[in-house]
């Protein structure tokens, strides 16, 4: 989903129980608690999977451009 307002694109990438935005204009991206300092967000609740967690990291997250 492409979220669009007058000046700029903002994208939001879904990922297991949370989701993380990032705009290639201002070369930012808001994570949540998808990735934090010392981890990622909690998997421990119903349906979490630490795996897929692991996984939407490494493969949409670390794979924005510099």
């Amino acid at each position: 989903m492409d979220i669009n307002n007058v000046t700029e694109a903002y994208y939001l990438e879904p990922a297991p129980g949370q989701a993380f935005v990032y705009s290639r204009e201002q070369q930012a991206v808001f994570t949540g608690d998808v990735l934090l300092i010392r981890g990622s967000g909690r998997t421990d609740f119903q349906g979490g999977d630490p795996h897929k967690s692991y996984d939407s990291i490494v493969n949409k997250l670390f794979r924005l451009p510099d």
